[in-house]
């Protein structure tokens, strides 16, 4: 973990959320949602599709320039604008041909903006020439208007760009539905895991994650990370007919070997709380999937940012390997075993004032567990993410895996 990342806000932004936000009480889709959910409708036919932003006369440079075995079964598809893009036969093809079009794109650019540099220095030197000569003349003579510089290079010329259509990209895991449910149920025994629902109980219950020490015990170099994870009751809502949103109602932590579930929805959830300061820490990682969305509820819920949270969904390898990144999704990837919920467990009562089912406590725990299995997995996980963007704002990564 890298100190100077101290203090980096962490919380994701969930772009689809907001969007919706944005279009609610519409009945339609706007005229540009249609306009997106049309051309990914056209694109879904087509396997591994490069978009190559580049005006017309380089586009036949661009192709010649690439290994030619590449193009074998490529098919390229409508030209929309100075945006070229192609289909190819195979994940790796297109990831080879991504990384030449980069190397092209990236040379062509440097030409023009050299190009650029040694035009404007010519037309300084016109203009300096021309100054001096009108300054030698000995009568005066109405100043003539200076030839304006004529066009040099398109602005957008040297900002060319080279994507890859991620949701055409064929996944290195390729995970169904009826895959999963091929899949054994997980055999981890997660009968140990300790229920906090009093508020006396939070700072042993965070003490046992933090193998006895206290949040401000804590250095970077312990190293700790967790697994993390949050429910609430989704259905409250509508059940109630209330207009608040429901809030978060347990929160479920793991080191690997101890396994603690919090129900705030009993305790409260105070940010001078032990448990608050762990949930503030940004030298204790919180892992999960869908965790900066966890993070965003936790704020809105009960007033305080999230710190140190790395959200496995935005991961790059996760993102190159897998079409959905679903946590059920990537665990039969990795570890081939089913931890899929029943749609009646999603939405059953974590909120109750009943005890927490063994089903609940399990599943939540399983959650936790195999986040942080996969976290670790990752360094050692060899999927080619050449066309991810690591400097993607959504991204809080500690580590770029």
């Amino acid at each position: 973990m890298n100190s100077l990342l101290k203090g980096i806000n962490t919380l994701q932004i969930n772009t689809t959320q907001i969007s919706n936000t944005f279009c609610r009480g519409y009945a339609k889709l706007t005229p540009f949602q249609k306009l997106i959910k049309d051309e990914e409708k056209k694109l879904s036919v087509y396997k591994n599709v490069i978009s190559v932003g580049l005006f017309k006369e380089y586009h036949k440079d661009l192709f010649e320039s690439v290994d030619q075995e590449l193009l074998k079964g490529s098919h390229q598809l409508p030209k929309t604008g100075y945006v070229i893009k192609t289909s190819f036969e195979s994940r790796e093809k297109a990831t080879e041909f991504f990384k030449q079009a980069k190397d092209f794109t990236k040379k062509l650019s440097d030409q023009l903006k050299e190009k650029k540099k040694i035009e404007i220095e010519k037309e300084k030197k016109i203009e300096k020439e021309t100054d001096i000569e009108e300054e030698n003349k000995d009568e005066p003579k109405i100043e003539e208007t200076k030839k304006k510089n004529k066009p040099l290079l398109n602005a957008f010329e040297s900002r060319f760009s080279v994507n890859i259509l991620l949701k055409t990209l064929e996944p290195v895991y390729k995970v169904t539905k009826e895959y999963i449910e091929s899949l054994p149920r997980s055999n981890i025994d997660t009968s140990n895991a300790i229920i906090v629902d009093k508020v006396e109980e939070i700072e042993n219950g965070v003490k046992l994650l933090l193998n006895g020490k206290s949040v401000d015990q804590i250095t970077l170099d312990d190293g700790i990370v967790l697994g993390f994870d949050v429910e609430w009751a989704a259905l409250e809502k509508y059940t109630t007919k209330s207009k608040k949103d429901p809030k978060v109602a347990l929160v479920t932590l793991t080191n690997g070997s101890d396994t603690v579930l919090f129900r705030v929805c009993h305790t409260g959830l105070d940010e001078n709380s032990e448990l608050g300061k762990l949930l503030k820490s940004d030298i204790i990682t919180k892992t999960g999937f869908g965790s900066g969305k966890d993070a965003n509820k936790i704020a809105k819920d009960f007033g305080f940012t999230m710190d140190g949270v790395f959200d496995l969904k935005y991961s790059p390898k996760i993102r190159s390997a897998f079409q959905n990144r679903g946590i059920e999704y990537v665990v039969a990837g990795f570890f081939e075993v089913n931890i899929k919920r029943m749609s009646s467990l999603v939405l059953s009562g974590w909120a109750t004032s009943q005890e927490l089912k063994p089903n609940q406590i399990h599943s939540s725990a399983l959650y936790t567990i195999y986040s942080l299995k996969t976290y670790f997995i990752l360094p050692s996980l060899k999927v080619d993410t050449t066309f991810i963007d690591k400097k993607d704002p959504s991204l809080f990564l500690r580590k770029v895996f």
